[in-house]
């Protein structure tokens, strides 16, 4: 398992938060989500679904949840197989990017995402997340 630091804007971490991402592969393609041009950070950004833990949740509840909240999926976390420490606007986060299988739901894009799209590991030419680029490439996807 790979475990890297993403540095961006760090200016006196303030806070940790704990972070999951969802690998979701199908038929040799992998689901990114591009997130709303609204959002404080990395507005029009590429990802893999990706959200903060919350108190009292499991990493793997995490995944399934903020999964299904923004692509509509349901899934099954599988391994972890990356983590990643990223400093970005005062915040420390550790982020936990799990391999997963698909359960069921049907894909729309929903919650903080504009779109959610299937990419042939060859065919991802879109503005990445710093974080998405490190997932991607620990699994030589990019």
């Amino acid at each position: 398992m790979k475990i890297c630091i993403v540095k961006r804007n760090v200016k006196n971490p303030r806070r940790v938060s704990v972070v999951v991402s969802a690998l979701i592969e199908e038929n040799g393609k992998v689901l990114l989500v591009k997130r709303k041009k609204s959002k404080r950070t990395f507005p029009g950004f590429w990802g893999l679904p990706t959200g903060k833990v919350k108190a009292g949740e499991t990493l793997e509840e995490a995944v399934r949840r903020e999964t299904k909240e923004e692509t509509g999926l349901e899934v099954e976390p599988v391994e972890i197989y990356h983590i990643t420490q990223e400093f970005h606007d005062n915040h420390h986060h550790l982020v936990f990017a799990f391999k997963t299988k698909i359960k069921g739901g049907m894909l729309i894009a929903k919650s903080d995402v504009s779109e959610a799209k299937w990419f042939r590991p060859k065919e991802i030419k879109v503005k990445l997340q710093p974080v998405a680029k490190e997932q991607l490439k620990s699994l030589n996807v990019l």
